[in-house]
């Protein structure tokens, strides 16, 4: 067997896609963007509900 390597504390870059900014790999940034669209989602379609309660609400 070959010699044991040291291992090395967060300098080692890790393989995959990475973020150059964050250091985020690329299925940790898709996961966290995905997160953030259905947050999104979810305010946009309380936001038309309520725009669609105040025209209602005009109108009458």
């Amino acid at each position: 067997m070959g010699k044991k390597t040291r291992k090395r504390r967060g300098t080692k870059k890790k393989g995959g896609a990475r973020c150059a900014v964050c250091g985020l790999d690329k299925q940790a940034m898709m996961a966290s963007f995905k997160r953030e669209i259905t947050l999104l989602n979810n305010a946009m379609l309380s936001l038309q509900a309520e725009v669609v309660r105040l025209n209602e609400e005009n109108t009458n």
